[in-house]
């Protein structure tokens, strides 16, 4: 078990880092951190290996919530100790097992996948070179099938299409321009499970939006242009080669 704990030297602004503590952890008392701090004891810890189901799907990180609140506690003054099973180390030291935690836990995360096919291994992107558009067009008269690369969605509120930029349509009501996209290599079996979502978490994980269109035959993903080397950076950084 490594569980992390906290001294934090008593002077006049304990109040403060009694707020900040329980706002980490509210099951502590304000009288119990009170009396740890004023008797240099741990005031606070956290269990490297606690886990909550619950928090899990709401997608709470208690670990970075529990670094976040040292920092809170350094920007509001305290003079702070930090222990691993009770030996002090450094902030870095921390930060460094802290790290190597999440890239355990992303590789189990991969590892599982794989073995229930969420993932499969040896997934390949291929980058289309071509600047895209995402149109509406008022009907089908105005769409032209023999464009190399058309998707076209009718439903009965409207009538879109995703081309080449210079292949758009002159009758279109509105268009999105300034888009590139990349497709995942290969015919897809349809029970293969959570490719696309997968793709997409890892993109979201980076602050970049999307936009999706699935064929029989595979997924395609559009990113906005500014964002697309960065998209595929970490695309390939999660194992997804060109």
């Amino acid at each position: 078990m490594d569980v992390i704990q906290l001294k934090i030297e008593k002077d006049n602004s304990i109040a403060k880092y009694i707020k900040i503590i329980r706002a980490f952890d509210s099951s502590l008392s304000i009288g119990d951190i009170k009396k740890k701090i004023e008797d240099n004891d741990f005031a606070v810890g956290f269990d490297l290996e606690y886990y909550d189901v619950l928090e899990d799907l709401e997608d709470i990180d208690r670990k970075k919530l529990f670094r976040n609140m040292i920092d809170e506690l350094f920007k509001a003054g305290a003079q702070v100790s930090v222990y691993q099973n009770e030996e002090l180390i450094t902030i870095d030291e921390l930060d460094n097992w802290l790290e190597s935690m999440d890239e355990i836990s992303r590789q189990t995360e991969m590892d599982i996948d794989r073995e229930f096919g969420i993932m499969e291994v040896g997934v390949k992107i291929q980058k289309l070179d071509y600047d895209l558009t995402i149109c509406k067009v008022k009907s089908e008269k105005d769409i032209s099938l023999d464009m190399e690369f058309y998707f076209v969605a009718k439903t009965d509120e409207e009538l879109s299409l995703v081309c080449r930029m210079e292949d758009v349509p002159k009758c279109t009501t509105e268009r999105d321009d300034g888009w590139k996209g990349f497709r995942i290599q290969g015919v897809l079996d349809f029970s293969l499970i959570g490719i696309l979502s997968k793709l997409s978490a890892i993109l979201a994980e980076n602050n970049i939006g999307i936009f999706a269109v699935s064929t029989f035959n595979t997924d395609y993903i559009l990113v906005k242009k500014e964002n697309f080397d960065k998209a595929i950076e970490a695309l390939a950084d999660a194992g997804y080669t060109e």
